[in-house]
């Protein structure tokens, strides 16, 4: 009888473990903070325009930002630029001058490459939840979102 009593428990407890398991592999949050996970290609998603509102980008111009340990490359959407960027496991983020090409383009591009280097220019966090990096400025507003490119 004991090792009945025994047999459940373990039955038991192995089910629990193994719905624990299921459940911790399916959530979809998988925030980081992480500067390591910053590293790859990422297409801009949302954008602080001129007036301060957060927009969708057009997903037609090509805007990437591309980060590979502390170097920044990209197209804002007409122009490629290049830089350097510091980042903290504490999700802190800094990026350096970026040189830039310097052509002009239809406007909605040029606004959405304007966006872009602004959120550039003034980020100092950063969070990556699952394929979605996002820009912060300092008080904790929304810069710029961006999704993982997949290679």
């Amino acid at each position: 009888m004991v090792w009945a009593r025994a047999s459940k428990t373990v039955l038991v407890l192995g089910v629990a473990l193994t719905l624990g398991a299921y459940v911790t592999g399916c959530s979809d949050s998988t925030a980081s903070s992480s500067a390591a996970d910053l590293n790859g290609t990422w297409q801009l998603a949302s954008f602080v325009d001129a007036e301060g509102e957060l927009v969708d980008a057009d997903t037609a111009i090509e805007s990437v930002l591309t980060l590979e340990d502390g170097s920044s490359t990209g197209v804002g959407g007409v122009n490629t630029f290049t830089g350097s960027y510091e980042a903290g496991d504490d999700g802190t983020i800094e990026f350096g001058p970026q040189a830039s090409t310097l052509m002009a383009g239809p406007d909605d591009a040029m606004m959405q490459e304007d966006g872009l280097y602004r959120a550039l220019d003034t980020a100092a966090a950063f969070a990556i939840d699952g394929d979605t990096l996002t820009l912060e400025d300092a008080e904790g507003e929304t810069l710029a979102t961006f999704t993982a490119v997949g290679e």
